[in-house]
């Protein structure tokens, strides 16, 4: 099958906003103050080359937009392949647990920076995003559900079988963790205790081996469990089913991997593997959808592109960057790594570099095994020499094990490495390179190192990626968050304490490409920021609500913002702001400094109707209504450009309406609230109370 040939799910997106290009970068170029550029055509560090834009004869730069490359380490101008288009490749999620907010920070944050891309900056953007639905997290997490479920359904009572059970997973799960930690020293009754009872030793310990803590948690959970069913049935009290099963969830932690271990190889069913990916993938798009965060353009699956993935592999086989081992096939590093090839027709002759993004990690062990999966050789058992020629090289096509999902290759019944994944998808999407590939700051290496160099032998390119943004890391209080550390929020937990919109809010607060703190004091701003915007379109909507009914309003347009009330004294202000906003947004989609810039310029506005309250109600021709209603307008337009409108937001989106009183449904959260709702009414008599030398907050 011709890899760029397949047929991909194509989710069609609009532009919200339904304004054309020309149209925004007339009126966001405008507005633009001289922003420095450097000319940069190469870092000496990764060879980076600056992409030669082709542009039609006589067209100008679109924008001034610089972005953090992680493949620089610095702010380079942006310049598209091809004008006014942006190629853009997302990873997706791997799809086994529940999302968490760690995933809510990298995907709700692509998004704004893909709505700014295209709604500010008027690019049209060719999203891809993958799922992984084949790997080894999938493989283990189905297998040890399934199994047990089983031993759950056939447990009527707690038996000695069952309690012996729980005490070799206790046992095995505790010489696995915390043995190989501490030695024989201690029990696990003893280190149980100690951890409970010391918790400065139980830090040291943490110090050392990050899961310590969940460790000791599985540990002691079993250990509870196991305890009272042994009196139970010691006592021949109460031994139930329901007590069986309390038995089992409290051990299903060690349990379940136990029981992977003796049992996982005798699984063959395919199915049991698909349904629960097909499970955590739609959990995964119905969190995304309550976030606000918009489908991709285009969405692929690993399952639906293992054939194309045999070719791609094939074919660096044959360039001689990749060799087969008995079944599986691993990228050769070395061979890779300062290869002097021939570029294609009309191309100079180039050197390979391996691990363009964190060139300093090459030599990580537990980096590279974690990056080749749970699933792959024991290096206890096997040394890296039986197996690859090289610790550093990596697994295209992994031989399938009993107990593990295999498809037909070339080399026998085999699965995809992770690494080869996305960049099989993305080529057969994208084609031979793209502008812009995003995904997590953890992903960087080996993930993204790896995947741009199988790619780059592939394609006999030397740069198949020229843009990589990634999102910085996530902590909640000051901690670490980690899936495989069981020290996780889920999207659903958070959503019980935050709007969609205000989890939004937090990630505009902070810049994009640096670590965040998700924190109850952040939080507590952003709910004041969210009031703020709230307090001031209210009293907007209150003042044109007044003139309305006067049938003195003026609509709102917002091309011809530029030149209504040029003398006003807060035009200046307004012209200003717009400035600030754009170079932020210009400065690598700087959105703590352009939400900053919106909120001065509600502040501005607001003292100014504090103060001129009366003139403003008493003018016959209504400019400064006009120019504020403008502000607002402006405002509220690029609050719906990060993404905060009422419509992303919810669930089932309502249509647009056009509203007859002058244009108030342009100001707000693009809630179309009638102008004579009861909120507006009562607030606007609360508004008429005010006395002139009162601040509206």
């Amino acid at each position: 099958m011709n890899l760029l040939g397949r047929a991909s799910l194509q989710l069609i997106t609009t532009n919200p906003l339904k304004t054309n290009r020309t149209n925004i970068l007339n009126q966001n170029r405008n507005t633009i103050r001289l922003i420095k550029t450097s000319s940069i055509t190469m870092n000496t560090t990764t060879n980076w080359r600056a992409p030669q834009q082709s542009q039609p004869s006589g067209a100008e730069v679109s924008s001034n937009l610089r972005v953090y490359n992680s493949l620089t380490k610095s702010k380079v101008p942006f310049i598209p392949k091809e004008p006014n288009k942006i190629t853009w490749y997302n990873c997706g999620p791997t799809v086994y647990d529940a999302s968490h907010m760690g995933h809510a920070r990298n995907y709700v944050t692509q998004d704004i920076l893909r709505r700014i891309a295209r709604d500010y900056f008027a690019y049209d953007v060719k999203f891809v995003m993958n799922v992984t639905d084949i790997d080894d997290k999938i493989i283990q997490r189905a297998r040890q559900q399934h199994l047990l479920e089983n031993l759950r359904s056939k447990a009527d009572l707690i038996t000695p079988e069952l309690t012996d059970q729980v005490r070799q997973s206790l046992e095995s799960y505790a010489n696995n963790t915390v043995k190989k930690l501490l030695g024989n020293e201690l029990s696990l009754e003893e280190v149980l205790q100690k951890a409970a009872s010391q918790l400065q030793w139980k830090a040291e310990m943490v110090a050392k081996e990050e899961k310590f803590g969940m460790w000791i948690e599985a540990l002691g959970s079993a250990h509870k469990a196991l305890g009272r069913a042994i009196c139970l049935s010691d006592m021949s009290i109460d031994n139930s089913r329901a007590e069986a099963e309390r038995l089992i969830d409290g051990a299903s932690e060690v349990l379940s991997k136990w029981l992977d271990q003796k049992y996982g190889s005798t699984i063959t069913d395919h199915a049991i593997f698909k349904k629960l990916a097909v499970y955590w993938e739609k959990s995964f798009f119905d969190d995304m959808a309550t976030l606000g965060v918009e489908p991709p353009s285009v969405l692929t699956r690993v399952s639906d592109y293992v054939e194309e993935i045999v070719e791609y592999v094939q074919k660096i086989v044959e360039r001689g960057f990749a060799y087969v081992h008995e079944g599986s096939v691993y990228f050769d590093v070395n061979a890779f790594d300062g290869a002097e090839v021939k570029g294609h027709p009309g191309q100079q002759t180039f050197s390979h570099c391996y691990a363009k993004l964190q060139p300093g990690s090459k030599a990580n062990k537990k980096l590279m095994e974690e990056g080749e999966g749970a699933l792959s050789v024991n290096p206890a058992s096997s040394t890296a020499t039986d197996v690859k020629r090289s610790p550093a090289d990596f697994a295209l096509w992994k031989k399938s094990k009993p107990g593990e999902p295999g498809w037909q290759s070339v080399w026998g019944m085999g699965r995809p490495g992770w690494h080869i994944e996305c960049s099989v998808m993305a080529s057969a999407i994208l084609g031979d390179g793209m502008d812009i590939h995003s995904g997590g700051v953890d992903l960087m290496f080996p993930h993204h190192d790896n995947e741009m160099a199988q790619s780059e032998a592939y394609h006999n390119c030397p740069q198949w990626v020229n843009y990589f943004l990634h999102t910085g890391h996530l902590h909640i209080e000051g901690l670490k968050m980690s899936k495989s550390l069981k020290n996780f929020i889920t999207i659903g937990d958070a959503l019980k304490q935050h709007s969609a919109r205000q989890l939004r809010l937090s990630f505009i607060a902070q810049r994009w490409d640096l670590g965040m703190d998700f924190a109850e004091s952040a939080m507590a701003e952003v709910r004041n920021q969210e009031s703020t915007f709230n307090n001031f379109f209210a009293v907007v909507k209150a003042l044109r609500y007044e003139r309305s009914t006067e049938q003195m309003i003026q609509a709102i347009d917002l091309d011809q913002s530029k030149s209504v009330g040029t003398s006003h004294p807060l035009h200046a202000i307004f012209e200003n702001a717009r400035s600030d906003f754009h170079a932020a947004l210009c400065d690598s989609f700087n959105t703590p400094e352009a939400m900053k810039q919106l909120l001065n310029l509600v502040t501005e506005t607001n003292k100014y109707i504090s103060a001129q309250i009366a003139s403003i109600r008493a003018e016959p021709d209504g400019q400064s209504l006009l120019v504020i209603s403008h502000i607002a307008a402006w405002i509220s337009k690029m609050l719906r450009v990060f993404g905060l409108d009422e419509q992303t937001l919810a669930s089932h989106p309502r249509s647009s309406t056009t509203n007859n009183r002058g244009g108030s449904d342009l100001i707000g959260w693009n809630v179309c609230d009638p102008v004579g709702s009861f909120s507006l009414r009562t607030f606007f008599l609360f508004f008429c109370m005010l006395s002139h030398d009162e601040e509206i907050m």
